[in-house]
């Protein structure tokens, strides 16, 4: 379904219904969109006050969402945000001012500053471990977020769970040796989704933000967002540098341990035992080979080699 963009009118709309409701009630209904840019997924318009300051607030609209949808994703940047001060994080939620019906939107007020993962692609070897507290934190709040999400209403399946992976394994020619050693079923929590650097905006001044929400409720294997973060953490990561022939590797290592750290203290499982690290391996193997595939399509060509490098050192891993 294409993403239609929305008329001034249709936004007008929604900034004055947003701002009934919510803080920031005046700047809100006097703000004019001065921004639109696209995602895979969604529709951002950014809304600033008429003398042109800075911006007031991001509205998105998704591409296939409903008014559930909406109040869905309202309520769960809400609840996030509630649960990260309550457990101590270190990051936040960019405030989540409302919701929208027609047509379903959310508005999250706006957080300058750089994403994580531009930051990271521009480190080097002398720079990379500043980011160490900030990575700390994201699997302190990832861990949070699996212990304590409401999964009642969601029931697993391991033999899907189990095929899956399987499949994974084949193209990656790694025998999954460690499914013997997962419980697959006490394994599983609500996944979060697209929880990664570039989805985590730092301020100069070190304060850090969550800028997306968590995907539709669904049980998955803690595994797979702690690897999706992690894949693009090393694939960022001093990208330039590493194009050069000087990956950091050393560097690399040090944040993904600190990533661990903070779920190790958060999270409903330490992740540290053989089977879990093979297992999260297998993950970054299987999308570091996609990832390179992808880019060959795309003549990407000069991106290849490095996705292939990550792809084999992660599937080494994975046989360990």
């Amino acid at each position: 379904m294409p993403l239609v963009p929305l008329t001034e009118t249709e936004l007008k709309a929604v900034a004055t219904d947003l701002a009934q409701s919510f803080e920031m009630a005046r700047d809100l209904a006097m703000a004019i969109p001065t921004g639109r840019f696209v995602s895979h997924t969604s529709t951002f318009y950014e809304l600033s006050a008429p003398e042109g300051d800075a911006p007031l607030a991001l509205i998105k609209v998704g591409r296939d969402w409903d008014q559930t949808e909406a109040r869905r994703i309202y309520d769960d940047l809400v609840a996030l945000s509630a649960l990260l001060a309550e457990t101590g994080s270190t990051l936040d939620v960019a405030r989540p001012m409302g919701w929208h019906a027609a047509p379903p939107s959310i508005c999250i007020a706006y957080v300058a500053g750089e994403d994580l993962g531009k930051l990271l692609r521009a480190a080097d070897h002398d720079t990379a471990d500043a980011f160490r507290p900030v990575v700390e934190a994201c699997g302190g709040a990832l861990g949070s977020f699996h212990s304590q999400s409401p999964v009642a209403d969601l029931v697993p399946d391991p033999a899907s769970m189990r095929a899956e992976l399987e499949s994974m394994a084949k193209p990656v020619m790694v025998q999954p040796w460690f499914l013997e050693h997962i419980d697959l079923v006490g394994s599983a929590a609500r996944r979060y989704g697209d929880f990664a650097p570039y989805n985590v905006r730092l301020q100069p001044d070190g304060k850090a933000w969550i800028i997306d929400q968590p995907s539709s409720p669904t049980l998955d294997l803690v595994h797979r967002d702690v690897a999706w973060f992690l894949f693009n953490l090393e694939r960022r990561l001093g990208w330039e540098t590493s194009k050069k022939g000087e990956p950091l590797d050393a560097a690399r290592t040090r944040l993904t341990e600190s990533f661990h750290d903070g779920y190790r203290r958060t999270g409903p499982l330490t992740l540290d035992r053989p089977a879990d690290r093979a297992l999260l391996a297998l993950y970054r193997a299987h999308r570091s080979l996609w990832t390179a595939r992808r880019r060959l399509r795309q003549r990407e060509i000069s991106e290849v080699p490095a996705y292939l490098r990550l792809a084999r050192r992660w599937r080494k891993a994975a046989q360990e």
